[in-house]
């Protein structure tokens, strides 16, 4: 009798054990809002949950979600940081396509909606968007000139006679920030030098600037922050876009931006800047330009194919800058001038190509290429003491991410391979030397919404003249309330710094040039704490940021400019 009961109920514990498994299912849907224009865009991080409960979903970038259901839960809320929370009732497995609706009050044709400069609350990196009606605040700009705006980011010139613009980001120099266009590392090696002066205002469509150490998917580099850099696309670009500047120092541009949609998967955009400054200013009258005299073409041809299945874009830049500094002839009666010239030619591809799966949103396979090369000629002082740099580098990025079991957990691997070949010369001098990096990485993110962001990840690199270094880095973000949020993050990051090109405003003098040691990678950890807090007054919104954040060396170049 014993036995035959155990039976039974074993038998109805598998009853019920089975029933409970089969009552739940997988609702999946897509997050959308409504332009004016009539069309329809994506919202990425839009949380959703089933009322009473607190675990849910967000919406990937394409605004799509999966979420499991239970035969009891029918009501789901969904809601957006700046948009009207909605609640559903769901009775059926059906594919969703829910709308929100911006909180912007509309009088007439005037909206009033949140500032254009904005914290990602949802991001645990301390991350500020700049957005395109940010931008245009400034009447002529390139992106150094982007950030006069900006809080978070300090721009200056290095010095007066080159004309190169520096940012600083956690008081540090803008070589220890990672620059991203469109997550492919940007301005790094010989182009830091004037790479910010390199990317025309009227390309960009937004600007992300993340604090501390950034993602290791995008690479090693971040020390002290990430700024990833959004050009116009041809999707959604205007067919033709002039813009033309000119100011009483004698600076013009001409910027002509075109984008075409051929067919509907198919669509090509051609971005075009000039500019210049041939005015010779001396307002103080000692004989030296205030500022160089210069002329810049760029030109960025790119292509983009989009369907269901498959996201690919390719593109081409080409750049030429000549600029003068120091004396001028016509400010002075010396038989000699003491002048700088720098001339830059540089010339870049890019492809990327992603392998999507429509009923896995959350699923994806991105490969990354690109390839530059950068040639600079330039000469220092009365003897033209002369410089000749070259770089040749190939990058390419490798990424895979999916979910385990719901999208509150999630992965991203991947592998990445670099080769940077630098020849550098000054005077009688060669800097001269080939990094050869293959690396892989791997990155975990536990969310569970309105409460805990974690992520964790790391990368191992195997430099051909440094050896195996191992890159970990942790953020996580806590929500003390809906409108407190604590972050915490700490990581490690290291970079090859570039002695003669990154200090050539230390050059434009008679000091003779010593090397005392090998030059060696620079290494440093980053530590940072933010507290922010969102609040509403009348109807404008904002937000107070409390930060701290420390960097400690383990090894960095220093230029000795203290002794004679």
């Amino acid at each position: 009798m014993t036995n035959r009961l155990s039976y039974y109920l074993g038998f109805i514990m598998l009853l019920l054990t089975t029933h409970t498994m089969n009552a739940q299912t997988i609702i999946k849907g897509i997050v959308l809002e409504k332009n004016t224009n009539g069309t329809t865009s994506s919202l990425i991080g839009a949380v959703l949950r089933w009322k009473n409960a607190q675990q849910g979903t967000v919406s990937d970038t394409a605004g799509r979600f999966v979420l499991s259901k239970t035969v009891n839960q029918h009501e789901l809320i969904v809601s957006f940081i700046g948009y009207q929370s909605d609640t559903l009732m769901v009775h059926s497995d059906d594919f969703l396509t829910i709308y929100l609706r911006s909180e912007g009050k509309e009088l007439n044709t005037v909206t009033v909606t949140a500032s254009q400069n904005q914290l990602d609350e949802l991001n645990p990196i301390h991350s500020e968007y700049i957005s395109m009606k940010t931008l245009t605040k400034a009447a002529c700009c390139n992106l150094s000139e982007s950030f006069e705006t900006n809080a978070s980011v300090s721009v200056s010139y290095t010095d007066g006679v080159t004309g190169a613009k520096q940012i600083q980001l956690l008081g540090l120099s803008g070589n220890y920030v990672q620059i991203n266009q469109e997550n492919i590392p940007s301005i790094r090696g010989l182009g830091t030098t004037f790479g910010l002066n390199y990317i025309p205002g009227t390309w960009l469509a937004s600007i992300d600037v993340g604090k501390g150490a950034g993602s290791v998917v995008n690479g090693y580099e971040s020390m002290t922050g990430a700024l990833n850099i959004e050009l116009q696309k041809p999707e959604n670009s205007d067919k033709l876009y002039v813009n033309a500047y000119l100011n009483s120092f004698g600076r013009g541009e001409l910027n002509v931006n075109t984008a075409k949609e051929l067919t509907k998967k198919w669509s090509v955009a051609l971005l075009t800047h000039a500019s210049g400054q041939q005015t010779v200013i001396d307002q103080n009258h000692d004989g030296f330009k205030d500022m160089p005299t210069f002329g810049l073409v760029n030109v960025l041809n790119r292509w983009k194919y989009q369907s269901e299945t498959l996201m690919a874009q390719v593109g081409v830049k080409a750049l030429y800058e000549n600029r003068l500094g120091g004396q001028d002839a016509s400010l002075t009666s010396a038989s000699q001038l003491y002048q700088f010239g720098n001339t830059t030619k540089r010339v870049e591809f890019f492809t990327k190509t992603a392998k999507l799966f429509p009923h896995k949103p959350y699923k994806g396979l991105g490969l990354i290429v690109n390839g530059t090369f950068h040639d600079a000629d330039a000469y220092f002082g009365l003897t033209s003491r002369k410089y000749q740099g070259q770089q040749k580098s190939l990058y390419s990025n490798l990424i895979y991410q999916n979910i385990i079991q719901t999208t509150n957990n999630t992965y991203k691997l991947g592998a990445s391979f670099v080769v940077d070949d630098y020849n550098e010369k000054y005077l009688d001098s060669t800097f001269k030397r080939t990094e050869i990096v293959p690396g892989a990485f791997g990155e975990y993110t536990l969310t569970i919404p309105q409460k805990l962001t974690l992520v964790v990840g790391g990368r191992v690199d195997f430099h051909n003249l440094y050896g195996t270094r191992f890159t970990p880095r942790v953020h996580a973000k806590y929500d003390l309330t809906a409108n407190n949020h604590l972050r915490i993050s700490a990581g490690k990051g290291w970079r090859m710094p570039n002695a003669i090109a990154e200090n050539f405003g230390m050059l434009v003098n008679s000091r003779a040039l010593q090397v005392l040691e090998p030059i060696r990678p620079e290494e440093s950890w980053n530590y940072g704490v933010s507290l922010s807090n969102d609040f509403t007054l009348g109807n404008r919104k904002g937000s107070v940021v409390l930060d701290f954040y420390r960097t400690d060396f383990q090894n960095q170049l220093i230029v000795d400019m203290e002794s004679a």
